[in-house]
C-alpha cells in the first residue's frame, strides 16, 4: 500500500486513477511502479489492473497527493 503524502505520477491510461512512482521528499516509496528505462516504469494500476508503460518521453508526470484513507491500515 502506497503511504499518504505528495508523489510524483501519472493518471492510468485505461480508468484515470492516481498512479503515484516517487516521492517528492525522495523518501523510499513501494508504489509498484517497476523501472524499465531511465524515466520510463511498467505500473499496473490498482483501481482497474491496467499493465502500462509510462514516462519514456511520453507522457509528463504529474505531482499528486495520496490520502489516508479512513479504516484503512
Amino acid at each position: 500500500m502506497t503511504d499518504p503524502g505528495w508523489y510524483y505520477g501519472f493518471v492510468c491510461n485505461e480508468c484515470g486513477a492516481s498512479l503515484p512512482v516517487e516521492r517528492l521528499d525522495k523518501a523510499v516509496a513501494d508504489t509498484g511502479a517497476r523501472p524499465i528505462a531511465i524515466g520510463a516504469w511498467e505500473i499496473r494500476c490498482a483501481a482497474c489492473g491496467l499493465v502500462d508503460h509510462y514516462g519514456g518521453g511520453g507522457k509528463a508526470m504529474t505531482r499528486m497527493l495520496i490520502e489516508k484513507k479512513e479504516g484503512h491500515t
